[in-house]
């Protein structure tokens, strides 16, 4: 539309203004046409180059260790697998075998698979127990990669580790999942924040070393190994006399709850035996009279038995003296299983009774070891951060409005091998990336500490 009334008024006014008119009106086109940067004019071999200072050539992402592939056959779904791929580069399929697939791209994986499974025959058992083939098709093959390498993030994060890998992930993103930057080494700027954050912290575990102490103690003194607690472990820290003792004292109680219900739960046991012992009485005398009946219904059994064999006795009584030994015995034999039972139940209680202690014993050294284990790793906390707190109150006073540069390296291994280059937040990553994290803040002159005036990164 510009150009027509560009056109329009070159031709109508050109009798009217004379040379001034078309001056105004290349002015005003001037105006209307686009901008042009002032580094567009660069070469573009050296536009390039500037790029490949930083940048490394653009790779297709290649398969290897530690990646996860899904290998998918629609007219198979049995078949479906997950299939981490080994240290030697290799993954095991059924219809296939072992199968290289590091260094692959992911479309020479596709046909790498799709070729070893085309045309190989896959027998389904069916419901009624026959069996059918089916025949592979190319096209009903897929093979993707579904997990990936984490990617690795050290430096001055504040959660240095490996992370998962997403597609598309950039470096701001792993930064993000590693906690942000860390500026510790550096300050916030703001030194009575840190001040107060350093000794919120400080506080804290030493509040909860004491306790741990505290608990060693109480533990120690369950076992049989009282000391008196010594207060010498409190020195350099926040924790007072007065809020010891009060820790002690709530340990005290609980140490006397032990002992107490260790106490409660001997003397059940003490009842309980008690009462077998009682029963046991009982039973074995009644099992001297069952014993002695049933000898004696068994010889009247015999003696009307006689008498019925020389007709002097009907076969009624005969019957009625069988009935008696079977009762006899029957009340025997019961009294005889209850006297079993209520020794084996003497003798399982006097083991719990023997196993008592013991048991408390070995609970209580567990837990001894438990809790010295927490205490060193509080002390070894407590130390860290004395040393950081001591660290950052020596460094100068910095101003809130600070810049901190963050610098980033990214290790990545290629078919050359490993390959340093310089990133910025908006790189995107490969699996298996290494970044190193380096935060300095940038000097009077806008240069980052630990580059140089002309942009170079000094790699530590």
């Amino acid at each position: 539309m510009n150009e027509t009334l560009f056109s329009d008024g070159m031709g109508h006014g050109a009798g009217r203004d004379g040379g001034a008119s078309t001056e105004r009106r290349f002015a005003r086109a001037t105006m209307l046409a686009p901008q042009r940067r002032p580094f567009a004019r660069l070469p573009l071999a050296v536009a390039a180059a500037m790029l490949l200072l930083v940048l490394p050539a653009r790779a297709d992402f290649r398969v290897d260790t530690g990646d996860v592939i899904e290998i998918v056959v629609t007219s198979a779904p049995e078949l479906q697998r997950r299939l981490p791929v080994r240290i030697d580069g290799n993954i095991s399929f059924p219809l296939i075998g072992t199968m290289k697939v590091a260094g692959l791209t992911a479309s020479e994986l596709q046909d790498r698979v799709q070729a070893a499974l085309s045309a190989k025959v896959f027998q389904r058992r069916m419901p009624d127990g026959t069996q059918v083939d089916i025949i592979i098709g190319a096209d009903e093959v897929t093979a993707s990669v579904v997990e990936y390498r984490p990617v690795y993030v050290n430096g001055d994060v504040l959660k240095p580790g490996e992370y998962a890998y997403r597609p598309s992930m950039t470096v701001r993103q792993a930064v993000t999942a590693a906690g942000s930057y860390s500026l510790v080494r550096f300050g916030t700027g703001d030194r009575f924040a840190e001040t107060a954050n350093f000794e919120a912290e400080f506080g804290a575990l030493w509040a909860e070393y004491v306790r741990a102490e505290a608990r060693i103690w109480g533990l120690r003194k369950l076992l049989g190994q009282e000391q008196p607690f010594d207060y010498a472990t409190l020195v350099g820290g926040p924790i007072t006399r007065a809020s010891a003792s009060e820790v002690l004292a709530i340990e005290s109680e609980r140490v006397a709850a032990v002992e107490a219900d260790q106490q409660r739960r001997r003397d059940a046991l003490v009842r309980a035996l008690k009462e077998c012992d009682d029963e046991i009485a009982v039973l074995a005398e009644r099992q001297k009279v069952e014993d002695k009946s049933a000898a004696d219904d068994a010889e009247e059994l015999a003696r009307i038995t006689k008498l019925y064999g020389r007709g002097e006795l009907i076969s009624q009584r005969v019957t009625d003296a069988r009935r008696a030994v079977m009762l006899s015995e029957s009340r025997r034999l019961e009294t005889t299983s209850h006297l079993m039972q209520i020794r084996r139940l003497r003798v399982e209680l006097q083991s719990q009774l023997d196993r008592l202690d013991g048991e408390l014993r070995m609970g209580l050294l567990r837990e001894l070891q438990e809790a010295t284990g927490r205490a060193e790793g509080l002390r070894a906390r407590i130390n860290g951060l004395t040393l950081v707190r001591q660290r950052t109150l020596s460094l100068p006073e910095a101003s809130p409005s600070a810049a901190l540069k963050p610098q980033i390296m990214i290790v990545r291994k290629t078919d050359e091998g490993r390959e340093h280059f310089v990133a910025d937040e908006d790189t995107e990553l490969y699996p298996g990336d290494v970044l190193q994290v380096s935060v300095s803040p940038v000097n009077a002159g806008g240069v980052a500490m630990g580059t140089t005036p002309d942009g170079a990164v000094a790699v530590r």
